[in-house]
């Protein structure tokens, strides 16, 4: 792409390589090649909390950042991120105790270098990586570590919170020999330092390099590309390809289709206000015969699965080669890593018996898909998540089977859609009623239902509130059939999974599960789990309601359904007070106002909505939410202007010249 992307609102966005619309196959192969040779260097990617740190001049404080207010706001000191993660475990003190470390470390500098460093008003601040055996995700590492990556590090406007274009390299510079004099005189619990520079081993034969490029030559020969041309090229071709396969469209509405399916969007102008939309369907099927015209549709509505598809060949072979080239790579944060890769193995083994076992068809559709990556347990060779490295000014990664290996182990510890966790527990933590004399064990569950188009901060704010009462939370999202109540493209399954992913980062996946219902209304899916589940032990299920709804759930109506089932004790209704935030109350209308604003760009909508978001959720899982929220968006169109469509325009010059002014146009500013 033409610039480094922002992930979080904050930090440098690191890419495989098929993720760079500009790369072109040439340098594809240089890239691998110098792999395989040795001759890359890098950083060790991590499988810790994401933070960016700062320091206050003024106050003598470290500050940290986790989105784009807490820049704007002057960073948060260890006290307030304790504040912000209490209650959440060991997450308090991961973040609090780090900064801290930093604090600690940074009051040792002078006042001339910690200006030169940060700026005078917190100016500065730089990407870390936070690994804690206390707060382990995937990998359990043994040493407490604060590393501050080499890349990333911005310069910020504290009245805007955005990312000014200095380079700030020299300060960068001056943090690292400022810090290995600190840590020379002494290391504390916490470990604060620079990523240690890695080179990659050489590959032990050149089998698997050969191999590499004869397939990636073998993909670009059958999709018409040459070396000079294009992730971007190789995706249009595709696309089209596709398209024909399925149905023949004139020229034009072809066109319209690909960029709808690409994200790209059209600049317009109303009244002298200029504004960019993306491609209307009407665009796309005028002047369509019926047939045509639904079968674009079905093709606008599979957009994301058609791009998915398209890429999926260079995906596979890069994965490949990274799976072999990451094999001899330990991580620095580990100190037994053969260890570590057989405790991996054995988790993913137990998660892979689990959903066979399940019987749960979506659970299977999700193990046969990562299987295809993994291919076998034994592939799991590394106990680092990955290699981070720059070329030719980009950030790039290699992550081998961390990937498959993660959404595996998520989908057993955590569920996933209409999947609930698989993971069973240890026997000895299985409590039995031993004699008939003990009194009747009895549960209390609350069940939270609702639409959740999506789900916010608020709404997990709820569930947290329940989990400090109840033994199990079941949040319950129902899916509203009737256009009126259908307030944005968001299957059940997907507000589902949001929730999984807010409760897994809170620590409550023991506690709490989202589930998706078939039912069309909230109270429907309430009491069709309440009447149909059998529960052990027994339960008390109380239906969590607002004030405003206090009267949705009768008495008498909940003791007529409760004698439906034997494993119900009783059935009731709890009324919850208004849980507000420092913005007051949020509503689910409010992003969607954000997801559906034309006017903004990807980025920036990223950096709006996480002012919504749960607090603590780290930067991998707010990308898998903006995936979730916004599937058809690329980031950064830009990225495919000039060279990236040029390959294209070539063969249809005069219908193709509006995508290319569009994207070079958009270049260009």
């Amino acid at each position: 792409m033409s610039s480094v992307l922002l992930e979080g609102g904050v930090h440098g966005h690191m890419s495989h390589l098929y993720d760079n619309y500009d790369l072109t196959f040439s340098t594809m192969k240089k890239i691998l090649i110098a792999a395989a040779q040795g001759e890359l260097e890098g950083t060790e990617k991590t499988d810790g909390q994401n933070l960016y740190i700062s320091y206050d001049v003024k106050t003598g404080k470290a500050k940290g950042a986790r989105n784009k207010g807490d820049i704007k706001a002057g960073g948060v000191d260890a006290a307030g991120l304790a504040q912000r993660f209490g209650g959440r475990g060991a997450l308090e003190f991961t973040f609090s105790e780090s900064l801290a470390a930093f604090e600690k470390a940074v009051q040792t500098f002078s006042k001339e270098e910690q200006i030169k460093i940060f700026g005078p008003d917190v100016n500065v601040y730089y990407n870390c990586e936070i690994q804690d055996p206390r707060t382990a995700n995937v990998i359990n590492y043994d040493t407490k570590s604060l590393s501050i990556h080499r890349l990333g590090g911005a310069e910020f406007d504290r009245a805007t919170g955005k990312k000014l274009d200095t380079d700030v390299s020299a300060n960068a510079e001056a943090l690292e020999a400022a810090l290995d004099k600190v840590q020379k005189a002494g290391e504390g619990e916490y470990r604060v330092e620079f990523d240690a520079i890695r080179r990659l081993q050489s590959l032990s034969d050149e089998t698997v390099l050969n191999n590499t490029l004869s397939k990636l030559e073998d993909e670009m020969s059958d999709a018409g590309i040459s070396d000079n041309q294009t992730i971007a090229d190789y995706l249009i071709a595709g696309i089209e390809k596709f398209i024909d396969s399925q149905v023949k469209l004139p020229e034009q509405n072809k066109i319209a289709l690909i960029k709808r399916i690409l994200g790209v969007k059209e600049e317009t102008e109303t009244d002298g206000a200029k504004k960019s939309e993306g491609i209307k369907k009407s665009q796309i099927i005028n002047g369509l015969d019926r047939d045509a015209a639904s079968i674009a549709l079905s093709l606008v509505d599979r957009g994301d699965e058609i791009k998915t598809l398209t890429i999926y060949p260079i995906e596979a072979i890069v994965h490949d080669f990274a799976v072999e080239i990451l094999k001899t790579l330990e991580s620095a944060y580990v100190l037994n890593n053969k260890k570590e890769v057989r405790r991996l193995r054995s988790e993913v083994s137990k998660a892979i018996a689990a959903i066979e076992a399940s019987g749960n068809t979506e659970a299977m559709e999700i193990l046969k898909k990562q299987m295809e990556k993994l291919k076998s347990v034994e592939n799991v060779n590394t106990a680092a998540e990955g290699f981070v490295f720059s070329y030719d000014g980009y950030m790039y990664k290699f992550t081998g089977n961390f990937a498959p290996v993660n959404q595996l182990l998520g989908l057993f510890k955590y569920g996933r859609g209409n999947v609930p966790p698989l993971q069973k527990l240890d026997e000895s933590e299985i409590i039995e009623i031993v004699t008939s004399d003990e009194p009747e064990l009895v549960q209390t569950v609350a069940v939270f239902p609702g639409s959740f188009k999506p789900p916010h901060k608020g709404h997990m704010a709820v569930v947290e509130y329940l989990a400090d009462r109840f033994d199990k939370v079941i949040v319950f999202v129902s899916d509203p059939k009737k256009a009126e109540n259908i307030r944005m493209n968001l299957p059940a399954s997907k507000s589902a999974e949001i929730f999984n992913i807010y409760i897994a980062e809170a620590g409550l996946a023991d506690k709490a599960v989202a589930l998706a219902s078939s039912l069309p209304t909230p109270i429907a899916a309430a009491f069709g789990y309440a009447v149909q589940e059998r529960f052990d032990p027994p339960a008390k299920v109380y239906f969590a309601t607002s004030e405003k709804d206090a009267d949705r759930y009768p008495q008498t109506t909940l003791d007529k359904q409760a004698i439906k089932n034997p494993t119900l004790r009783s059935l009731q209704s709890i009324t919850l007070p208004a849980i507000t935030g420092p913005q007051g109350v949020v509503s689910a209308k409010q992003l969607r106002a954000i997801i559906a604003n034309t006017d903004m760009s990807r980025e920036e909508k990223r950096d709006e909505l996480v002012n919504y978001l749960p607090d603590y959720l780290d930067n991998s899982s707010i990308d898998m939410l903006m995936n979730i929220l916004m599937p058809e968006e690329i980031a950064e169109m830009s990225g495919m202007a000039g060279g990236a469509v040029q390959g294209y325009a070539s063969r249809k010059e005069d219908l193709i010249e509006e995508i290319l002014n569009y994207l070079l146009g958009k270049a260009g500013k």
